[in-house]
């Protein structure tokens, strides 16, 4: 996909791939917000903190991760499979939270 047939790199898809990831990492900022939100700002805190642990924690074990699944398998897809399966799981499940939230706000005690 941004690789031509001689195998140099397609500019305009690397600026358009810059731009997407750009503007999808923007919410990094709106998570103490939500978090504040979501939980109370009493809570804020230790429910940020636990964000970042578990962030930190993907980020110290993804690139040995990677590298293990590219040596077994020489290939970067299954990686970027992975990953994006782990990110649409993740998102399935924020959504459903979300409406089940939505519903039990709408009922009254």
């Amino acid at each position: 996909m941004f690789h031509q047939a001689d195998g140099r790199s397609s500019y305009v898809n690397l600026q358009l791939l810059s731009v997407g990831l750009g503007f999808l990492s923007g919410s990094r900022t709106l998570t103490p917000y939500v978090t504040g939100q979501a939980l109370g700002a009493e809570n804020l805190a230790e429910a940020h903190g636990i964000l970042v642990f578990f962030g930190s924690t993907g980020h110290v074990l993804g690139p040995p991760a990677v590298g293990l699944l590219y040596d077994v398998s020489q290939s970067h897809d299954v990686a970027c499979f992975i990953s994006g399966s782990c990110m649409m799981l993740c998102s399935i499940f924020l959504f459903l939270v979300t409406i089940r939230n939505s519903s039990r706000q709408t009922r009254c005690p």
